[in-house]
């Protein structure tokens, strides 16, 4: 938090090069007047770039947030737009064996409901500076995965992820749907490659 600038949320990192024995930093990764950058994840590209994708709380917000490190995390770009809602919970990060970036994150505005989603996007596309409120990239593509219905207190979408060997990807996160209002509990998804939207 900045505590200069009306507690505003930006996101910081540690760097490490002999094993934790020592540290770096803090590095700024994100920080902006307008955004809430926060709870961020990282993907490592094969071609040595390094992307922080980054939940924003800022209320008005209508997408995510990126920021892209070309020397291992020293410096970082300005703070770039993500996806087609606002990732309202930590993202989770990472490459999928064909290559796109692939994440899922707690769906925010201007998508209605208590959604858990997941956005793709490949790797030029992830590269690039998308302008910080949009347009959604015509290559990215994106899913909601399930809805809190829960009437009393929906509580959702901090999640993981594993691609499984026959390509589909198995996901997920705590729930509270039918359960007691503050008794959220885990659900799995299992979701085949071939119901991924498609370019």
């Amino acid at each position: 938090f900045d505590e200069k600038g009306g507690w505003r949320q930006f996101q910081l990192v540690y760097r490490s090069t002999d094993n934790g024995k020592s540290w770096l930093g803090p590095i700024v990764v994100g920080k902006h007047p307008k955004r809430q950058p926060n709870e961020g994840d990282f993907v490592e590209l094969p071609t040595g770039e390094i992307i922080c994708y980054m939940r924003d709380d800022d209320p008005h917000a209508t997408n995510g947030l990126k920021a892209i490190s070309r020397d291992g995390g020293r410096t970082w770009s300005p703070l770039y737009g993500s996806g087609p809602w606002r990732y309202a919970g930590r993202p989770d990060v990472g490459l999928l064996s064909t290559g796109e970036v692939f994440l899922t994150t707690r769906v925010g505005a201007p998508q209605a409901g208590h959604h858990l989603g997941a956005y793709m996007e490949p790797q030029a596309i992830a590269l690039q500076p998308t302008p910080l409120n949009g347009p959604i990239p015509k290559e990215a593509r994106w899913l909601l995965i399930d809805n809190d219905t829960n009437p009393e207190r929906p509580d959702w979408g901090y999640s993981g992820w594993v691609e499984l060997p026959d390509g589909a990807i198995y996901v997920v996160q705590y729930i509270t749907a039918d359960a007691p209002a503050g008794k959220p509990f885990i659900r799995g998804y299992r979701i085949p490659r071939r119901c991924l939207p498609r370019r």
